[in-house]
């Protein structure tokens, strides 16, 4: 992951970020009850001071997921799917 704040004015702190996280579950072992998958992130954020004890933060983080496929096949069941 990587983050960086830029302060534009005395009031004014934009701030940015992107991340890669990879799952902990492999292809073997994903499944219906664990399906997890990679994924990318991107996050961005602003603060307004007014004082320099009262600001004001807003972000917004949104998740890209990548489709996991699930192949698991056991002596009771088989399970296929993306």
């Amino acid at each position: 992951s990587l983050g960086t704040d830029y302060q534009a004015t005395e009031h004014w702190r934009f701030r940015v970020g992107a991340g890669y996280d990879e799952s902990p579950v492999n292809s073997v072992d994903r499944g219906v009850r664990l399906p997890d998958a990679d994924r990318y992130q991107l996050a961005g954020g602003l603060r307004y001071s007014f004082s320099e004890h009262a600001s004001l933060d807003v972000s917004y983080s949104h998740l890209f997921i990548r489709d996991g496929s699930i192949n698991q096949q056991t002596a009771l069941y088989k399970t296929i799917g993306t």
